[in-house]
């Protein structure tokens, strides 16, 4: 049997020991930094504690009261039941602290990583090293248990369980890295920072209007880092040199900013079409069209959504909106198992899809997770039930997803620069101020016109 979280879908004895030797360095470092305690030995292991949790959260857990009863009704693994009571298992976990479960987290994620090599979403962009998705996510309030939240509001930001920020890859559909911060109201640019240093030179990086900034461009130019962003319809550019234009569609280089206000460094593409409902415009920083052409940049930022359904996936499906406690530690706890949960979900969804020779998205995720406990607990493997009556039940059907309707335009039809062209500039960035309360005079003039053509109206017609 192989050492690692296999990317295909095991049975439940499967899976409980390949989650064992995933636990396993896990255990030997809580051993080295607790070497001797007085007292009587501890009943429950580490190993015992992190895989009945997670074989009872794939089981379809929703309480510490679920997982109580597996501990001691049911063997996990190799280690046997244990009567003990449920708060000694909550107090067992706020002992344990966020590490160790991050720490398999991490193991999980790089063992199906090591699965999935050579599998792929999307054939996009074959000179990025990898394609990634950044966004975020607001977590859902908490319940009003503990002493210290019964005092806060309805409503209060305060009763958020936090935000997490995080990259998705787009090829593997795994999380690639995350960070969770307990302040909801945290500004997400800022809190991705630490996430970039770890993007490999290389990488494509797709992310939506929160993150439209000329600085976060020129930050992600000077790391090496290709990036592809949605239009934001009121910023100011210059074109630099126009590759093609034809009524709607633009193709141009463009520097973005104005002469006497913010502007960016580094030299972009402007992309424009219309799909007939209405216009779609993208910028990014590959600048040679034979690299990512007009309807491989619309494609490419349609698939930015699959982080969105990821996010779905851990609120809706993996129940992630309804919290076990409201104590920090306990939160962040839930929220790494989750994702340790979305990890192998997600992996077994890719190794499906592959297997039955379809596009990833014909696969319905909420269907798997639905049906996988069932099989588990079966001792049936999924592969062989997938295949006979996975159409039947739907779980393997044509997905739905937006296609976006992009104009063919040849190569041979651009107009590609005489010279060389400057890549970059001295930047200047300023924080854009409120605006005040007071109307321009240009408010007050158009406003007495309106009085005056209201008058008429109501006046009678003089002869």
């Amino acid at each position: 049997m192989n050492h690692t979280i296999s990317g295909q879908a095991p049975t439940a004895s499967e899976l409980g020991e390949q989650l064992t030797q995933a636990l396993g360095p896990v255990q030997g470092q809580q051993v080295e930094s607790h070497p001797h305690r007085r007292g009587r030995p501890r009943l429950l292991s580490q190993s015992h504690l992190w895989l009945s949790l997670l074989l009872c959260l794939l089981g379809g857990m929703h309480s510490y009261q679920d997982w109580w009863r597996w501990v001691r009704s049911r063997a996990s693994g190799p280690f046997q039941p244990l009567a003990l009571t449920d708060d000694a298992l909550v107090k067992r976990l706020r002992q344990a602290g966020t590490e160790p479960v991050r720490q398999l987290f991490c193991r999980v994620s790089q063992a199906l990583q090591e699965s999935l090599k050579g599998v792929s979403s999307t054939e996009l962009a074959p000179f990025a090293s990898q394609i990634l998705a950044l966004d975020e996510c607001t977590l859902d309030q908490l319940t009003r248990h503990l002493p210290l939240l019964r005092t806060l509001p309805a409503g209060d930001p305060r009763l958020l369980a936090g935000k997490l920020v995080a990259l998705f890859n787009i090829r593997t559909q795994q999380w690639q890295t995350l960070r969770y911060v307990s302040n909801a109201l945290a500004q997400g640019a800022v809190v991705a920072l630490p996430l970039l240093e770890q993007v490999p030179i290389g990488s494509l990086l797709l992310f939506d209007l929160g993150y439209f900034s000329f600085a976060f461009f020129d930050y992600l130019g000077e790391r090496q880092v290709w990036w592809v962003s949605r239009w934001r319809t009121d910023t100011t550019y210059r074109l630099v040199h126009t590759f093609y234009r034809h009524q709607e569609v633009l193709d141009a280089l463009v520097w973005l900013g104005s002469s006497h206000g913010s502007r960016a460094g580094r030299l972009c593409r402007l992309v424009r079409f219309g799909d007939g409902q209405q216009v779609r415009c993208y910028v990014t920083n590959v600048l040679d069209p034979h690299l990512l052409s007009v309807h491989d940049i619309a494609r490419l930022y349609a698939r930015r959504w699959d982080i969105e359904l990821a996010f779905l996936t851990l609120k809706e499906y993996l129940d992630l909106h309804h919290w076990w406690s409201g104590h920090p530690v306990l939160i962040e706890q839930q929220l790494w198992l989750v994702l340790i949960l979305a990890q192998v979900y997600q992996a077994w969804r890719v190794r499906l899809a592959a297997q039955e020779h379809v596009d990833i998205f014909d696969v319905s995720l909420p269907l798997l997770i639905h049906y996988v406990p069932l099989l588990i607990r079966q001792e049936e493997a999924i592969g062989p039930w997938m295949h006979t009556q996975g159409k039947d039940l739907g779980l393997l059907r044509p997905n739905q997803r937006l296609q976006v309707c992009v104009p063919a335009i040849a190569l041979e039809d651009y107009h590609w620069p005489s010279g060389p062209v400057p890549l970059s500039r001295k930047a200047l960035y300023r924080s854009a101020k409120p605006r005040t309360n007071r109307h321009s005079g240009a408010y007050w003039r158009r406003l007495k016109r309106e009085r005056e053509q209201q008058q008429q109206r109501a006046s009678p017609l003089q002869l």
